[in-house]
């Protein structure tokens, strides 16, 4: 999906470059030139997409009609955000076989925080991360105390 936000690209005019500023997410980055700030808003803003919907969060307002608010120019950046295709999820029936769960184990597992994953059009994506430090999490013996 294609996502787009207001940034504020600021001159920086000790250092060089430009400090970009997301207020949406209240999150900054930084490039050497306005083509480097542009590419860097665009990775920093997909980064922040994925961080909500992998938490379950609501996104932000776009907030395209954004004014400047330290002395900067406002443009609109967009970034396509496509967890399906990242080689860093995979599905909850392989998160079942890697851990020696059930797969309804690992939709408990989402819901208490101890895998990272998001529901998309049917399927459950996990984090291989979240998958890798359970597995090499020591496990206690018996059920787990409610």
């Amino acid at each position: 999906m294609r996502y787009a936000y207001g940034f504020e690209f600021v001159e920086d005019k000790e250092d060089g470059g430009y400090i970009v500023y997301l207020p949406a997410f209240d999150a900054a980055t930084q490039g050497d030139n306005m083509q480097d700030a542009i590419i860097m808003a665009s990775d920093l803003l997909r980064f922040m997409i994925e961080d909500h919907i992998l938490r379950g969060e609501q996104l932000p307002d776009p907030d395209l009609g954004l004014k400047p608010q330290k002395g900067g120019i406002v443009i609109a950046v967009v970034s396509d955000v496509d967890l399906q295709a990242s080689e860093d999820f995979i599905t909850a029936t392989e998160a079942a076989k890697v851990l020696g769960v059930t797969a309804p184990r690992i939709s408990h597992m989402i819901r208490d925080g101890l895998l990272h994953g998001y529901r998309d059009a049917g399927a459950t994506l996990i984090t291989l991360d979240s998958v890798n430090a359970q597995k090499d999490s020591p496990r206690k013996a018996g059920r787990p105390h409610k």
